[in-house]
C-alpha cells in the first residue's frame, strides 16, 4: 500500500511535468525528474510518519490490552476473594451466633474481616476502573486505527487516479518523442538537400562552363536531323538496301521499347539483336556473337548495369572499344555524364520519329 503512494504521488508530478513538455522538451525533462524526486521525497516522509503513527498506535493497543489483561486478571481476583471473605464471613457469623460468649474476640476478627472486605472492594473498584479506563483507550486506538484505514484507502485511491495521469503523461511524452524524431528526420533531410544544393551549384558551374559546347554540338545535330528529315520515306528505302548486313545491338530494359524499336530498324534493314540491360548484353549478348556488331544502341538507365557503365566497359575491352555507341535517353539533366562518356556518336532523345532515328543511325554509320 505504501509504494501505491509514493507511486502515485511521483505520477501525480510526473503528469504535471508532462503536460508542459510539449515546447521545452529537454528542460521541462530535467524539471519533471527534479519534481518526481522531490514528490518522492515527500511520499516518503509522509509514509514513515504514518507508519510511525501506526507502530506506535500498535504498541499502545498492545500496551492497552496488555493493562487491560491484567485488570480483568485483578477483578477476577478480587472477585474471587471477595467470594471467598463473603463466605469465611458467613462462617463467622455463624460461629459467632454459636460462639456468643466470646463476642468481643469475635467482634475483632469480624471488624478485621469487614476491614479486609472493605479493601478487597475498593481494590475491585478501581480494578474496575482501571478496567473502563483501559476500554476506553482501547476504543480510542481502534477509532485511530480506523482512520488510519480510511487515510490509507483514500491515499491508494489518490495513487490510482496518479497512476492513470502517469500513463497519459507517458502517452504525451512518447508522442512528443516521435515528434523531435521526426523534427530529427526533417533536419537530417534538410542537411542532406543542402548538400545536394551545393553540388547542384556546383553542377550548374560546369554546365555553365560546357554550355557554349553543348550548345555548339546541339545546333550542328539538329542541323543535320533537320537537313536529313526533309527527304523521309524515299532515303529509308535507299538506306534499306545499304544496311542490310549492318549488324545492331539493341540495349534497352523497357520490352515495348525494344520490340517497338526493332521493328523499325529492322524494317530499315538492320539484322538486330535485343539485349535485357547492360550485364545481359556483356555477359550473353557480345561473348554468343564474338562481339561482332557495327553499332550498338543502348539506354542509358537501366537495372544491373546502366548504360553509362555499359560505355565504359565497352571502352576497356580492346574488341568492342571501337564499336560505335548511340545512347537513348527519355531525360534532359543527363548532359554532364553524357560529356565524360567516350566513343559516344549520338543521342536519341526518346520519343523520337522513326525515320528522324534511322536518319541519326545511318549518319553515325557513314
Amino acid at each position: 500500500m505504501v509504494e501505491l503512494i509514493i507511486g502515485g504521488i511521483s505520477v501525480i508530478g510526473a503528469a504535471g511535468a508532462a503536460f508542459h513538455f510539449k515546447t521545452k522538451y529537454e528542460k521541462l525533462s530535467e524539471s519533471l525528474n527534479l519534481e518526481i524526486n522531490k514528490k518522492l521525497e515527500n511520499a516518503k516522509e509522509q509514509d514513515e510518519a504514518i507508519q510511525r503513527q501506526l507502530t506506535l498506535a500498535q504498541e499502545q493497543e498492545e500496551e492497552f490490552n496488555v493493562k487491560l489483561s491484567k485488570a480483568q486478571e485483578n477483578e477476577q481476583k478480587a472477585k474471587e476473594q471477595l467470594n471467598i471473605m463473603q463466605t469465611k464471613l458467613e462462617t463467622i457469623q455463624s460461629e459467632f451466633t454459636i460462639y456468643q460468649r466470646t463476642e468481643s474476640g469475635k467482634k475483632e476478627e469480624l471488624s478485621s474481616l469487614q476491614n479486609q472486605l472493605s479493601s478487597l472492594q475498593e481494590q475491585l473498584q478501581q480494578a474496575q476502573n482501571e478496567t473502563s479506563i483501559a476500554q476506553e483507550q482501547l476504543q480510542q486506538v481502534q477509532n485511530q486505527e480506523k482512520d488510519f484505514h480510511i487515510q490509507l484507502e483514500n491515499a491508494q485511491e489518490e495513487a490510482q487516479k496518479a497512476l492513470t495521469e502517469l500513463n497519459n503523461a507517458k502517452n504525451q511524452l512518447t508522442n512528443i518523442e516521435d515528434i523531435q524524431n521526426r523534427v530529427n528526420n526533417l533536419e537530417a533531410e534538410i542537411n542532406q538537400s543542402k548538400e545536394e544544393l551545393l553540388k547542384e551549384k556546383e553542377i550548374t558551374s560546369i554546365l555553365s562552363d560546357e554550355k557554349q559546347k553543348l550548345e555548339s554540338q546541339i545546333s550542328d545535330l539538329e542541323n543535320n536531323i533537320k537537313t536529313l528529315s526533309e527527304t523521309p520515306t524515299p532515303v529509308v528505302v535507299e538506306e534499306i538496301k545499304e544496311n542490310k548486313e549492318i549488324k545492331v545491338l539493341l540495349v534497352d530494359d523497357s520490352l515495348v521499347v525494344r520490340t517497338k524499336m526493332q521493328k523499325v530498324l529492322v524494317e530499315a534493314g538492320y539484322k538486330v539483336t535485343t539485349a535485357n540491360d547492360g550485364a545481359d548484353a556483356l555477359e550473353n549478348v557480345l561473348p554468343n556473337n564474338n562481339n561482332d556488331f557495327d553499332l550498338i544502341i543502348t539506354d542509358l538507365e537501366m537495372p544491373n548495369i546502366d548504360g553509362f557503365a555499359l560505355i565504359e566497359k565497352l571502352n576497356e575491352n580492346e574488341t568492342t572499344k571501337n564499336i560505335p555507341v548511340f545512347a537513348m535517353t527519355g531525360h534532359e539533366k543527363i548532359s554532364i555524364e553524357i560529356q565524360k562518356c567516350l566513343n559516344l556518336y549520338g543521342v536519341y532523345r526518346k520519343p523520337c520519329k522513326d525515320h528522324e532515328l534511322i536518319h541519326k543511325i545511318n549518319f553515325i554509320i557513314k
